[in-house]
């Protein structure tokens, strides 16, 4: 029986693509695979190694290298520091470190480190150290930022732990000028596991012994809602809220027209951007700083007098920018702002509970001589408020 092998013109690579090709024609593939005493032999043990994941790559890096023997093993090409080089590459580090808290401390440009690490070299030529620095301003700033920083910042959160800070202040009258003055007396540093009012108290006591300060030369004490164990002196447990009370009660007494004037142009200007935009354009305009409207809030104690202070600074704007919002808005709002900016004049409305209508005529107040005593009303026309008219009634 014979076989008959039919030829085909079909190319042998493609073929060999479809997987058609004859027992005959498939090339035998010799695959080498890694041997352990090759670690052994002298052309390979310098610098072969083993790739657990593939193990046919084990001689690509000798194609190119002709001779193989007499190479040094790889650990021979790095250099280990010594004990001694370790030591001085600490001390150059710590040069580093203090060079950049100097800087920092003393408020030091930085720029100026680029001059100075040549400066060193060259004066101290025969230290090692200074031969050493390599601190530029970029280097200062990260040992700044990542160094010194950091360990400042844990430390201070460590002490905070601990420690609570309480600054003593006294507010007297200074017997020279007669005016009155605050001073810083001490920081204490009290345990934070005992910040008692009692405890307070007894420190407080203690500060003023060390400073030989009598508590007979006090009048009152002024604390965050501690209570105080000190006689026979004036407790304001809270200052900020005790001010905040006293100016409302004040301020309660005068006309309603001037909070309603603050309230009413940050109200209309605040709630679109078109009017905030076209605001701060009037303030450049006249040369003024590009500031917003502060917005009165009952919640923000003594915040009546930021929004005044602003208001006053920038009148003129304010005024030339109602000028055109009446033009253009045609807005009842508008023009009873305008009307008001216009009309306002406090001290005239107050003059009149103790001046003659015929002398507030004018149109500014200071042309008036308060010293003629015919500018005044009678006594018994002045108006001091029904509070003080009872109380003027129970006099003898």
């Amino acid at each position: 029986m014979s076989t008959t092998i039919q030829k085909t013109n079909t190319p042998k690579k493609k073929r060999a693509a479809r997987n058609e090709l004859r027992a005959k024609e498939k090339e035998r593939v010799n695959r080498k695979l890694f041997r352990q005493d090759w670690l052994n032999h002298e052309d390979f043990k310098y610098w072969l190694k083993e790739i657990p994941n593939n193990k046919l790559k084990w001689k690509k890096h000798s194609d190119n290298v002709k001779s193989l023997r007499g190479l040094k093993n790889m650990s021979s090409f790095v250099n280990r520091p010594s004990e001694t080089s370790t030591k001085e590459l600490h001390v150059v580090k710590t040069a580093d470190i203090k060079l950049a808290a100097f800087f920092a401390e003393n408020n030091v440009a930085f720029q100026l480190v680029d001059k100075l690490a040549p400066l060193l070299k060259e004066i101290f030529n025969d230290s090692n150290t200074a031969q050493k620095l390599q601190l530029h301003r970029h280097k200062c700033s990260s040992i700044l930022k990542n160094i010194i920083a950091p360990v400042q910042e844990n430390l201070l959160k460590k002490q905070f732990r601990l420690f609570k800070i309480i600054p003593s202040l006294f507010w007297f009258v200074h017997p020279e000028d007669w005016k009155i003055h605050t001073r810083l007396l001490e920081l204490e540093a009290i345990n934070a596991t005992d910040c008692s009012a009692q405890k307070l108290c007894e420190e407080l006591k203690e500060c003023l012994k060390s400073k030989d300060v009598s508590l007979s030369n006090l009048i009152g004490v002024a604390s965050d809602g501690a209570n105080s164990d000190l006689p026979n002196l004036v407790l304001m447990q809270c200052i900020c809220y005790s001010s905040a009370r006293a100016a409302s009660k004040a301020t309660a007494l005068l006309p309603r027209s001037a909070e309603d004037l603050v309230r009413s142009v940050s109200t209309y200007i605040s709630g679109s951007e078109k009017r905030t935009a076209i605001i701060e354009e009037i303030q450049e305009f006249f040369g003024e700083q590009r500031k917003k409207m502060l917005k009165l809030a009952d919640t923000r104690w003594l915040a009546m007098h930021q929004c005044v202070v602003r208001i006053l600074d920038y009148w003129n704007s304010l005024t030339h920018y109602f000028l055109v919002a009446v033009s253009e808005d045609h807005l009842k709002s508008a023009i009873t702002i305008l009307d008001a900016f216009n009309n306002f004049n406090l001290l005239k409305t107050f003059a009149q509970n103790f001046i003659e209508p015929e002398f507030l005529m004018i149109d500014s107040l200071e042309q008036l001589s308060f010293s003629d005593p015919k500018i005044f009303l009678p006594e018994s026309e002045i108006f001091v408020g029904t509070e003080c008219e009872d109380f003027l009634k129970t006099l003898p």
